[in-house]
């Protein structure tokens, strides 16, 4: 399967959840709905309900003099958005050398953030048993809320968001 036919099924499976009557929705799923992605190294998934858009990140920018973890800056419809590197955000190592996508986050009234990721797989539920939190003198970052049981690390989407740090790269 090409890469695009499968964005096209993740997109269009997407657009069915979104498009259910909230009380269909909430009937059919107990669990949160994550969208999963992964930087060639570690699976991330984040909140379906946090993430904005998925673009290629042919158009990605570098900032020079910027910290390692700034990937550059992207536009998405017409917004200069900061990009990251989970990887090395998670202090997990280097990050990938040439991402395919930038996730997109960010809610109606907040500002945008996006994430590198070679690949985005799907959309799935994360039942909350099969979360393992992380306490806050684990020594992770507070953007991370725990894994999943198959070690998917779960971002904290808001906690990204409410970061000032990751918003005030040079010229914005």
């Amino acid at each position: 399967m090409s890469l695009d036919n499968r964005m096209e099924e993740i997109l269009i499976e997407r657009a069915k959840v979104l498009s259910l009557p909230l009380e269909t929705a909430k009937a059919r799923s107990k669990a949160p709905l994550f969208l999963h992605f992964s930087d060639g190294f570690q699976e991330y998934a984040v909140a379906a309900c946090e993430v904005r858009a998925i673009i290629r990140a042919t158009e990605l920018l570098p900032v020079p003099g910027a910290p390692p973890v700034f990937r550059g800056i992207a536009s998405y419809q017409g917004e200069i958005i900061d990009v990251i590197d989970l990887r090395i955000l998670t202090r997990a190592g280097e990050g990938s050398t040439r991402p395919s996508f930038i996730v997109v986050l960010g809610g109606a009234s907040s500002s945008l953030l996006g994430l590198v990721a070679d690949q985005v797989s799907e959309l799935r539920e994360i039942p909350e048993s099969e979360l393992v939190a992380f306490s806050a003198g684990a020594g992770m970052p507070g953007y991370v809320r725990g894994t999943s049981l198959s070690s998917v690390v779960i971002i904290d989407a808001p906690a990204l968001l409410d970061d000032s740090s990751f918003f005030g790269t040079p010229g914005k």
